[in-house]
């Protein structure tokens, strides 16, 4: 259909008018009526807009992919594989124990001869221990201090958790003694958070301890047939836990030579003499040598006896940094 213009001052043949201002469409014209032919002009352009037909809408695309998420599944399985290595890095950490340096002097003539001498090196020995277990990092978690029964000898006992040496520590006590090579254990009882010391600090409304008391060490060299040794180990865990129960017994340890893995230490700490008997005539402790006697090499032990000199106990009331935490 043509689409012309009409000016204002123009006669204008019968039409009709449509509902666009200004139009009126004849039967075969569509006619703009406009005061100029600038005005005609814009009007012409704005009904050829409207009355095209509109623009085919382009296609429709598909929507983007979605990212393809981690399935529940994965998540699930990697959530369990974390969980299990931190239990197995947990239970590895346990098992392996911690590091023990027992060190022996040769009982030193000059110590045992004169009390100045052996009263001055005690002195700088626990002053020495006490200062190396304030180390923030890197400082042994024990060092214990003690004088064997049969000859006055002195020994030195560090856990730590790498082993350092012991001249690196206390180089002030090795001057004073001539230590023997240090024989390199690990822990196996108890697990490693019962190595620290004990805080010997007041509760609140405790009353102080009154005095200082020696307590009794026995240290116990087996020897077990090389395919047993596992199993002799775990059987001292029930025997070390009812072990602790008795009223006389401050610690029960089990340690394992590092050169001899089939040789153990165990390592008993006893509030008196009266105590170590009390603890050997124990229903507890035959039940543990008649499981253990079929593993042993020699049902004989070999026996030292020392006397502890740090850490201090307190007998009134008993407190002691030995007592596991």
């Amino acid at each position: 259909m043509e689409v012309w213009a009409l000016v204002a001052d123009e006669e204008l043949p019968a039409a009709r008018t449509t509902s666009d201002k200004g139009v009126i469409e004849m039967d075969d014209a569509v006619v703009v009526r406009a005061w100029s032919d600038e005005s005609a002009a814009r009007c012409i352009q704005r009904h050829r807009r409207r009355s095209q037909p509109p623009p085919p809408a382009p296609p429709a695309s598909a929507p983007p992919a979605a990212k393809a998420g981690v399935p529940p599944a994965y998540l699930l399985i990697g959530a369990l594989l974390l969980f299990g290595a931190n239990f197995a890095l947990t239970n590895l950490m346990e098992e392996s124990g911690l590091t023990v340096l027992l060190s022996m002097d040769e009982a030193s003539p000059t110590l045992l001869a004169n009390q100045t001498a052996r009263v001055l090196y005690r002195a700088a020995a626990v002053a020495a221990a006490a200062r190396a277990l304030r180390e923030p990092q890197g400082g042994p978690l024990r060092i214990e201090l003690l004088q064997r029964k049969a000859d006055g000898a002195h020994a030195i006992l560090q856990v730590s958790r790498r082993g350092e040496p012991l001249e690196a520590i206390m180089p002030e006590v090795r001057e004073r003694l001539r230590l023997q090579p240090a024989l390199r254990l690990q822990t196996v009882f108890p697990e490693r958070a019962k190595w620290r010391m004990s805080s010997m600090a007041l509760a609140e409304g405790e009353m102080p301890s009154v005095g200082d008391a020696s307590l009794l060490a026995q240290h116990l060299t087996m020897q077990v047939d090389e395919d047993s040794a596992d199993a002799f180990a775990r059987a001292w865990s029930d025997f070390g836990y009812n072990s602790l129960g008795e009223a006389g017994v401050v610690r029960c340890d089990l340690l394992r030579h590092t050169e001899h893995p089939h040789t153990f230490t165990a390592r008993k700490v006893f509030r008196s003499r009266e105590a170590l008997v009390a603890h050997e005539a124990s229903s507890h402790y035959a039940a543990w040598r008649a499981q253990v006697d079929a593993l042993l090499l020699r049902t004989t032990f070999e026996e030292q006896q020392l006397d502890t000199i740090f850490p201090a106990a307190a007998p009134f009331p008993f407190r002691s940094p030995w007592t596991p935490p």
